[in-house]
């Protein structure tokens, strides 16, 4: 038991800290650091790169260049197809949360259902990074069929544009 003691004491002789006069003076700190990193508003953008997880082509890249226009409640998600830019015709939500950013959508017809996902949070005033999933089902058609089925993942770090 005293080694734990030890070992603990040692830790937080030598870890970093920062040193506040007040738990006020922390507070003003946090809320400032949280105000600045909560900044999502703007236009981001980047290139996401990726892989379909489970599908058609396991394993297989997938690169896209993205947008994201966030303006309070409402964002907007533009990707690039064939050198044009194109803005993906779904009724996406944005759900914030201090320096983090849910942005989805679903969309369906017929027996096709997708979803969308954009986990995004920041990293500094003018860098975001987004996780993406993408997850497509033609549940009328059977697994084995071709484009029944597609799971995809990727990453991105964006730039305040």
């Amino acid at each position: 038991m005293k080694y734990v003691f030890l070992l603990i004491s040692i830790f937080l002789s030598t870890s970093p800290s920062f040193a506040f006069d007040s738990a006020e003076e922390f507070e003003e700190f946090r809320a400032a650091s949280e105000a600045i990193f909560s900044q999502l508003d703007g236009e981001w953008v980047g290139e996401i790169s990726g892989l379909e997880l489970q599908g058609d082509y396991p394993g297989q890249p997938y690169n896209s260049e993205i947008l994201i226009r966030i303006d309070g409640a409402d964002v907007v998600v533009v990707t690039k197809r064939n050198d044009e830019w194109y803005e993906m015709p779904y009724d996406f939500t944005l759900v914030r949360y201090k320096t983090h950013a849910i942005v989805y959508a679903f969309a369906a017809q017929d027996a096709w259902v997708e979803g969308f996902s954009f986990m995004l949070t920041m990293n500094g005033v003018d860098e975001m990074a987004l996780v993406w999933s993408r997850v497509v089902n033609n549940y009328a058609w059977p697994v084995e069929e071709m484009e029944s089925r597609g799971y995809f993942q990727g990453f991105s770090l964006l730039e305040r544009y």
